[in-house]
């Protein structure tokens, strides 16, 4: 892929239709980023599942759609300088992809 310098100031969630590929989220996205795609497989930024917060936690909630959303997603990192050659990139990487772990 062209531009990347290890860093990637925005991020674009995307969720994974668990009815159209064999794989979940997570498994799906390490497969794209082994074509060579930034990205975040994992979201870890749910306060009620860090160890260190149940102190901190003053209730019983579980925010069932934020771990719903965290469990069935990942984020593709982007960058301002990604032009036409890094979109078809990113696009052929999730097709190989989704190819591969298709239901249908």
């Amino acid at each position: 892929m062209g531009y990347h310098s290890g860093f990637a100031p925005f991020y674009f969630p995307l969720l994974v239709d668990r009815t159209r590929v064999k794989v979940d989220a997570e498994k799906f996205a390490l497969a794209v980023q082994s074509e060579g795609i930034a990205l975040g497989a994992k979201y870890g930024c749910i306060v009620s599942t860090w160890p260190w917060a149940e102190d901190l936690v003053v209730d019983a909630f579980i925010p069932k759609n934020a771990l719903d959303a965290r469990d069935n997603s990942f984020n593709l990192h982007l960058n301002e300088n990604y032009g036409p050659q890094e979109v078809r990139d990113i696009l052929d990487a999730f097709d190989k992809v989704a190819l591969a772990y298709s239901t249908e």
